[in-house]
């Protein structure tokens, strides 16, 4: 569920942004917070295909950075980073094409980039990550009249 998804983010290079505003996703119960000054290349579309998928396109952005900062700090593990991300488009109205065909590419070409990371650079990555986890909602319904009683 989006709690802030309206990107806000100054370019710093050819490729890369930086965020101006946070950018705020729920995923269960876990509230996941891109901070100001992460930067990002928004979705990682190879030269050859951008044609097709512009990084920055509203329908997948805001989705893509959530994507970047929980790559970026390996806060989870890889495989759930990646359902964050299909879920994200789903919640963001994504198509179902692109969106099916966005998550089997970082499902399939994503552990070049895990594998690229060092101490540091995910360090540096989980200063621009807040995560807050929410406790799970009660059930005030359950019956007790079935409870054994001595």
């Amino acid at each position: 569920m989006w709690i802030q998804s309206e990107v806000v983010a100054r370019l710093v290079d050819d490729a890369k942004w930086q965020l101006v505003e946070p950018i705020i996703y729920q995923y269960h119960n876990v509230i996941i917070t891109a901070l100001p000054g992460f930067v990002t290349d928004f979705a990682s579309i190879p030269a050859w295909y951008k044609w097709r998928f512009d990084p920055q396109d509203k329908d997948y952005a805001a989705p893509a950075v959530i994507h970047d900062i929980l790559y970026a700090s390996e806060f989870m593990p890889r495989e759930v980073n990646d359902d964050v991300f299909n879920q994200a488009m789903m919640d963001n109205d994504t198509g179902d094409w692109t969106r099916g065909v966005l998550h089997k590419t970082v499902r399939l070409g994503g552990g070049f980039t895990y594998r690229a990371h060092t101490r540091q650079t995910i360090a540096k990555a989980g200063l621009s990550l807040k995560v807050e986890v929410t406790p799970p909602p009660i059930d005030y319904t359950h019956e007790w009249s079935n409870w054994p009683i001595e």
